[in-house]
């Protein structure tokens, strides 16, 4: 029986399983157009919406835009403790008046806050983070009195999975390696 085709095909069915499965963040991108799978705790004067205006990718993107007052979008992620994941996400700042306010949460830990930014184009911003429980909150608190801060692409991987892949991909190259040298 020859091996090559099984382990092709099992390597094609752990890189399905890693795509359909690989962010734990719920409507990461916001394309429901609302915040399905968000929870959203309003400030004093709310205004944090998803909307068409300026997505970094797709067609929505999530934009705060409170005023004075800060807006929370939180999701419980499923996680591993102990396990270290990588969070990332694309952000923008339209604000000129620079009040303003942006955080961003893992678990009740801060990683990192913009007061008062300058405006900025879509960033890509990149923590790796390691979770305590089997289940972590992940966070976004923001106002902006005189613009938007605008997220997309909120992304969380699971670890296992992407370990897995790139287990196949290894057994490939080894299988590749041992057929050239028979």
């Amino acid at each position: 029986m020859r091996l090559q085709p099984v382990l092709f095909a099992l390597i094609l069915l752990l890189g399905f399983t890693f795509s359909a499965h690989a962010n734990l963040v719920a409507n990461s991108g916001f394309e429901s157009n609302d915040l399905t799978d968000w929870t959203l705790t309003p400030g004093a004067n709310p205004l944090t919406v998803v909307d068409n205006l300026s997505p970094y990718d797709g067609l929505y993107a999530a934009s705060f835009g409170a005023f004075e007052s800060v807006d929370t979008l939180s999701q419980s992620l499923g996680t591993t403790a102990s396990k270290t994941y990588e969070l990332s996400f694309w952000l923008s700042n339209t604000d000129t008046l620079h009040a303003n306010t942006f955080e961003v949460w893992w678990n009740g830990t801060l990683l990192q806050s913009w007061v008062n930014a300058d405006p900025f184009a879509y960033s890509q911003f990149n923590y790796y983070v390691t979770a305590t429980s089997t289940a972590t909150t992940l966070e976004f608190k923001g106002f902006n009195d005189d613009g938007y801060y605008r997220l997309d692409d909120v992304n969380v991987p699971e670890p296992a999975l992407a370990g897995l892949f790139s287990l196949g991909l290894v057994g490939l190259a080894l299988f590749r390696k041992r057929q050239g040298a028979v």
